[in-house]
């Protein structure tokens, strides 16, 4: 954002900026957790520099480090495969999310004309995709309907097993496939209600309030049948001495606003296991889960 580079002939030479670290430790490149569209929110965020040391890296990446791409048959297999192995250990089912399609790289955008998706594009238009906003478009779509036919099989699959089969929604679902959406695929969740893909459905960094939901999400899960939950936010601290107060709030909006649960997230930040085998509760979360489930009774019996 602050360099434009030239190769010795004058054109164009790839850099990236540094978005993190110093000279005396290292520079890391993009390593954090991104945003969810990536390039889109550091080109138009107004940004200062203190006019010190600035890591610039002439290159750029050729791929994205252990990210599969949807639109790839071989990918589905692998995918499909991590099910059915889960399964055959005697799960009792599957929960999918999307957000890990984030890997630390620079440009969703980039990487979704990846040669499957080109061939795709290739055979439905008769001609390669162009950088154009309408060929963006068509390529989000295409790749979302790769990723509809995984969860078609995925579903599948749980159905053989006699499993549950899951899915998590979570923010920028919302948004439609011809602006820039999350990982560059259409999350085409009208379709995946309609053709009953889940069992259940759980909200990922949506709050019990959230007006899309209420509009969208909760009447096609309830027309289906499908139970839907609330998930909170990353508890990567654990419960603090708030807790107690904080879990009994989550829980009390998400049963008045007509859920079907409410998920603390992330385990391993509120249990651990003991050298005896028994999970044991860290810090304030025994305290504040037992005040969310008196609470949670409490509603029911009123409710009765």
């Amino acid at each position: 954002m602050l360099i434009e580079a030239e190769d010795f002939s004058k054109a164009e030479a790839p850099f990236a900026v540094a978005t993190g670290g110093s000279r005396a430790d290292g520079f890391t490149f993009w390593k954090e957790w991104p945003s969810w569209v990536n390039l889109t929110e550091p080109v138009l965020q107004r940004r200062s520099w203190n006019g010190r040391n600035l890591g610039i890296v002439f290159r750029e990446a050729a791929n994205m480090p252990s990210l599969l791409e949807p639109a790839s048959r071989g990918t589905h297999r692998i995918w499909l495969e991590r099910i059915r192995r889960t399964l055959a250990a005697g799960a009792d089912g599957i929960s999918l999310r999307t957000l890990c399609h984030h890997n630390g790289h620079f440009s969703y955008l980039k990487y979704a004309f990846a040669p499957n998706v080109r061939e795709e594009f290739q055979s439905g238009y008769g001609r390669p995709p162009r950088t154009t906003t309408e060929d963006y478009e068509r390529n989000r779509r295409i790749r979302g309907e790769f990723f509809t036919q995984f969860l078609r099989d995925g579903r599948k699959l749980a159905s053989r097993f006699r499993r549950k089969f899951a899915f998590q929604i979570e923010s920028g679902i919302e948004v439609p496939p011809h602006l820039d959406t999350r990982m560059q695929f259409h999350l085409d969740y009208e379709t995946w209600f309609k053709e009953e893909l889940f069992d259940e459905i759980s909200l990922k960094w949506f709050t019990s309030e959230n007006p899309f939901i209420h509009e969208r999400i909760l009447p096609l899960a309830r027309r289906r049948g499908v139970p839907v939950h609330v998930i909170s936010r990353c508890l990567d601290g654990g419960m603090d001495n708030r807790g107690i107060e904080s879990a009994e709030a989550y829980v009390m909006n998400a049963f008045k606003a007509g859920f079907d649960g409410f998920n603390f997230y992330e385990t391993a930040n509120l249990m651990e296991m003991n050298p005896l085998g028994v999970s044991m509760p860290k810090g304030f979360a025994a305290s504040a889960i037992s005040k969310a489930i008196r609470t949670l009774n409490a509603l029911q019996l009123e409710g009765k």
